[in-house]
């Protein structure tokens, strides 16, 4: 996952989850569908962009 892919992904969860208590649901569900390496870049992509996104586990 580059820079790009990782805003647009951020872009699509605004875009498709009704609601900023939806969108933690929405990324886990996307996220979900790719391959570890990738939620792996994810999580660095969220680091590098110096915000914090907490994904609750449940």
């Amino acid at each position: 996952m580059n820079a790009d892919s990782f805003w647009e992904l951020i872009e699509g969860c605004r875009e498709q989850a009704h609601g900023r208590g939806e969108r933690p649901a929405w990324l886990r569900g996307a996220l979900s569908q790719r391959p570890l390496t990738e939620i792996v870049q994810f999580q660095v992509c969220v680091m590098l962009s110096g915000r914090l996104v907490v994904l609750p586990t449940s």
